[in-house]
């Protein structure tokens, strides 16, 4: 079987997870319960969740991405080294530091999250992350700079596939300049609000060979392939960190079209079980 390139798009962090004993207030210190990763920090950013979510043995994962030139910087390098994807793709940019998020869980399950995106302006795409989008049977788009984004999807060849996996973030997809990017999807990936954000399929309408898919928070995901449209049930997990699931998910669900000639429903039902499983082992591990 032939080897199927695909680069996965977007913002890079190194993560700094925790649970809260007590409700975090202003003026106060609040005890930190438990630190929830055994890698701390842990690798970050959409990027990274999509490829572990993609990892198989035929696939070739590329991640385009931009970091700093500092320690920090250095550390997310050598972690990502790890995971068995392709870093050519990671351009260090010399005025910007590592992006760090803080990701913070309080005892009612509820969250928060402090992100430092690096201190400097995006460049644009290299002549190396060109090259790599050029070679790519599938690019997948995750939250990212648009002008990037723009230009990535904008230079692929028109048999690349292309799979968004939406944030609604106005500055990452500015609602009235997404269209053209909707249009080329195959796949596409947002949660019950974040739908709102993407016109789907209210302002931009749904092709036959076009397939959206809403989670809904950890109860299931609702399918749209055309005018059809299929709810299919999960069941929740109590866990104390979702970081990165959503992300994984897709990932999953993206191997899936990519590998499998099952139906809609059984891919589904895979990249939840999947999913699941990535999220009690970690949970364990903590």
């Amino acid at each position: 079987m032939k080897e199927i390139s695909i680069t996965v798009q977007g913002y890079s962090s190194l993560d700094y997870c925790v649970n809260l004993s007590g409700r975090f207030k202003s003026n106060s210190t609040t005890l930190i319960s438990n630190r929830l990763v055994h890698q701390w920090p842990r690798l970050g950013g959409s990027p990274i969740w999509v490829s572990k979510g993609l990892r198989d043995p035929s696939l070739k994962i590329n991640i385009l991405s931009w970091i700093g030139t500092d320690s920090e910087s250095d550390r997310y390098l050598n972690l990502i080294k790890k995971e068995g994807v392709d870093h050519k793709g990671i351009e260090k940019i010399p005025e910007m530091r590592m992006p760090i998020s803080m990701m913070i869980y309080e005892q009612d399950g509820t969250s928060s999250c402090l992100y430092d995106p690096g201190g400097t302006d995006y460049p644009l795409l290299s002549n190396v992350q060109l090259e790599q989008l050029k070679r790519s049977d599938w690019l997948c788009l995750t939250v990212g700079p648009w002008n990037n984004t723009k230009k990535s999807f904008q230079s692929i060849k028109e048999e690349t596939k292309l799979a968004l996996v939406f944030k609604g973030d106005e500055k990452a997809f500015p609602i009235n300049e997404i269209g053209g990017m909707i249009e080329r999807c195959s796949l596409i990936f947002c949660n019950a609000y974040e739908q709102e954000h993407l016109g789907i399929p209210k302002k931009h309408k749904i092709r036959q060979d076009q397939i959206l898919v809403v989670t809904q928070a950890g109860l299931g995901a609702k399918m749209y392939i055309g005018d059809e449209e299929k709810f299919i049930k999960n069941q929740p997990l109590k866990i104390s960190d979702s970081t990165g699931a959503g992300d994984f998910f897709a990932g999953t669900l993206i191997k899936e079209y990519i590998k499998s000639n099952s139906s809609h429903e059984e891919r589904l039902y895979s990249a939840f079980k999947q999913t699941t499983n990535m999220l009690e082992t970690r949970e364990i591990q903590r």
